[in-house]
């Protein structure tokens, strides 16, 4: 029988998962019980476990409490100790929904936490300086001051691009837009005189 069994459905198996196959017919499973573990998802650690269950009498329902490829032998063993011990052991389509529910509630958490955040959070503008001191005929840029002008470009307003005339005091004023209104931001520029002094 054993043969039989072997030949047919389980070329692709070691030598130790094929040794558990024998072990379960040697000890009296049936080929139903058998195939239950006889499976290249299993190693022969897993498969041990799930022929010793079934060789204790287990009932099949509880059996199949055990036949996750994803738990390891030493975890497939104090599982079956457990269910021989009467411990209830939930498993399965109700378990894995709820940890599924669980994670999405989770992931769903924190998107909406980032959303929030980010409706509530207000811009700041981070000016690189408050004073520029500029000869005549210079230009300015003002983008060129602002710091962070990849955060907050969609609610900044800048101001038009200055030359320096006459000397004297200016301002550019930055606008920016936020939940709570409109803030300003300036930068004052000083328009040097061109004439150089001589020191003697």
């Amino acid at each position: 029988m054993f043969k039989e069994f072997m030949s047919v459905f389980f070329t692709d198996l070691s030598y130790m998962q094929r040794k558990e196959i024998r072990e379960g017919y040697e000890n009296g499973l049936d080929a139903e019980d058998v195939s239950l573990y006889a499976r290249s998802c299993y190693n022969f650690l897993q498969m041990e476990q799930i022929r010793l269950a079934l060789q204790h009498g287990m009932e099949k329902k509880k059996v199949y409490k055990l036949l996750d490829a994803g738990l390891s032998a030493e975890q497939m063993k104090a599982r079956r100790e457990r269910i021989e011990h009467g411990e209830i052991i939930r498993t399965g389509f109700r378990d894995r929904f709820f940890l599924l529910a669980l994670s999405g509630l989770t992931v769903l958490g924190l998107l909406l936490c980032g959303t929030m955040a980010q409706l509530y959070h207000n811009p700041v503008l981070k000016l690189k300086t408050h004073e520029i001191n500029i000869m005549p005929g210079e230009t300015v840029d003002p983008a060129e001051y602002v710091e962070n002008i990849d955060e907050i470009g969609d609610c900044l307003s800048l101001p038009p691009q200055f030359s320096g005339g006459d000397p004297g005091n200016y301002v550019l004023i930055y606008a920016v837009n936020s939940r709570n209104g409109t803030y300003y931001e300036k930068i004052l520029i000083h328009v040097l005189s061109g004439k150089m002094k001589t020191v003697s």
